[in-house]
């Protein structure tokens, strides 16, 4: 059976790739998604920077699994989430991971 949500939406960990010296490090995110269907997807212009803030402003509707320096858990406020929003290895994981999953098929018959 496929189920009928009116207001879908999926949480998944997001893998972003952090530089740090002599490399990247792996850090996660749990991000939960609002699952837009592709007229909505249409509205934004998704090849200018404002468009895809605005994409990921309406894509992403919590973030969660944040820590400080010492590792303390840190709640995600509007601030700080707008501050995530314009990191560019974020946007990108934030953006490759919805688009893959929602794009996911089911391997093999």
């Amino acid at each position: 059976m496929f189920k009928i949500v009116s207001n879908p939406t999926f949480t998944h960990t997001v893998t972003v790739m952090m530089p740090v010296d002599s490399g990247h490090a792996e850090e996660t995110l749990l991000v939960t998604y609002n699952y837009l269907d592709t007229a909505e997807v249409e509205q934004f212009d998704l090849k200018s920077t404002d468009g895809t803030s605005s994409f990921l402003s309406t894509l992403i509707r919590k973030i969660d699994g944040l820590t400080d320096s010492t590792g303390q858990p840190v709640a995600c406020t509007l601030e700080l989430r707008e501050k995530l929003l314009r990191m560019a290895n974020v946007r990108l994981a934030l953006l490759r991971h919805y688009f893959d999953a929602v794009t996911k098929v089911r391997e093999g018959n």
